[in-house]
């Protein structure tokens, strides 16, 4: 295990694209870039890396397939928007199974180029898919997947997809490299939303339990465990049995932030029917108090926090359901904190217990070349 620093090259909190391109070129890019360097290189990422060495490559995420994190496995763009440039270089460069949203990036057109690629685009299709040679592209969602608490039977969920892309990827004898993301983790915490977020977390918990079981006994596959970046500081706040009760309150809500707004949206747009949105969401009956300040905030469009980027309708909904259950947020923004990295499997032991994102590119490069050679851990100070 080790703790990790994350900044990007121009500055101290990074973007999920500087973050992955550290992981996927072992080198700082700015704030927005995809494997594009400051001086304006775009160096080889490690997916197509291992395509080179004979392996495959996979790709799994809960948000768009052509999102910052895994588009920074195969792809080079100068910004993380040219999504529809990605979804092009993921399947011309070989990409063996990409499984997620965004469908509106992989146009038919597109698709036409790439007559060897199977497409699926529900739970049922992927399973009876997952068994069958070939490429395998999977798009279950026009935006990124629904959040766990409420995603349909018809979209897989993490688990599925990233035991799916198992089941592909093993059959080949040289090797695999495969990328699970569980974004929507990320989404929750950027909307200062803890019941999407901590569902979510619980499925990708799941996948990692999962993915461990696949690889039981074998002795050639390293399994990375992390987060490209911290979020927004979520935290219990609340002491004794208050604490316990927050953990019931969360257990029995039935709804994410984006049903909420969708709700809302549809309605007649009154502060009576978002509170009784958010009590059918929650379980949780606003105080006339808490209900006049969403009043301010979402009906009269009024700051309600000394602090600008609390601002946001999500944020002070955040706050005010952390009255009741105790899991605050202190920005809708990313943080420079330390993340945690674990690693399981060959070459696991080689890193140390403090490194950089950077160096997670030097360990699966030396997993994917069979080294057990120690990593030299970057400067920790941007």
């Amino acid at each position: 295990r080790a703790m990790c620093t994350t900044y990007p090259a121009d500055g101290w909190v990074t973007d999920s694209a500087a973050a992955a391109s550290a992981w996927g070129i072992g080198r700082k890019v700015d704030n927005g870039a995809i494997n594009f360097t400051p001086d304006g290189k775009a160096p080889e990422p490690i997916g197509r890396s291992a395509m080179k060495l004979g392996k495959t490559l996979g790709l799994v995420s809960t948000t768009r397939i052509t999102h910052a994190t895994p588009a920074a496995f195969v792809a080079n763009v100068p910004k993380r928007e040219f999504e529809p440039d990605i979804a092009e270089q993921i399947l011309a460069r070989g990409v063996s199974v990409a499984l997620g949203g965004g469908s509106k990036y992989v146009p038919d057109d597109l698709l036409a180029k790439h007559s060897d690629v199977r497409v699926v685009r529900t739970a049922d299709e992927l399973l009876s898919a997952r068994t069958k040679p070939g490429r395998l592209l999977g798009l279950f969602s026009e935006d990124h997947c629904p959040y766990e608490i409420e995603r349909p039977a018809s979209v897989p969920s993490l688990r599925s997809m990233s035991l799916a892309a198992l089941d592909v990827l093993g059959a080949h004898s040289d090797g695999f490299v495969l990328l699970i993301e569980g974004g929507r983790v990320d989404h929750g915490a950027h909307a200062n939303d803890a019941v999407g977020m901590i569902f979510d977390q619980i499925e990708f918990d799941n996948t990692v339990g999962a993915v461990v079981d696949w690889i039981g006994d074998r002795d050639d596959t390293l399994l990375i465990i992390s987060t490209d970046h911290a979020n927004a500081n979520p935290g219990l706040t609340f002491y004794g049995q208050a604490g316990r009760r927050s953990f019931e309150l969360l257990a029995s809500a039935s709804h994410s932030f984006d049903w909420i707004v969708q709700q809302f949206r549809s309605s007649d747009r009154t502060i009576e029917s978002l509170v009784e949105t958010v009590s059918r969401a929650t379980g949780i009956v606003l105080t006339d108090e808490e209900r006049l300040i969403l009043e301010r905030s979402a009906i009269r469009h009024e700051p309600v926090d000394p602090f600008d980027p609390a601002n946001g309708t999500l944020m002070v909904l955040g706050s005010l359901l952390a009255n009741h259950t105790g899991v605050a947020f202190l920005s809708p923004n990313h943080t420079p904190d330390f993340v945690e990295v674990t690693a399981i499997g060959p070459g696991a032991e080689t890193m140390p217990a403090m490194i950089d994102n950077t160096d997670l590119h030097g360990l699966m490069m030396n997993a994917l070349a069979g080294s057990a050679q120690s990593i030299t851990p970057q400067s920790i100070t941007p």
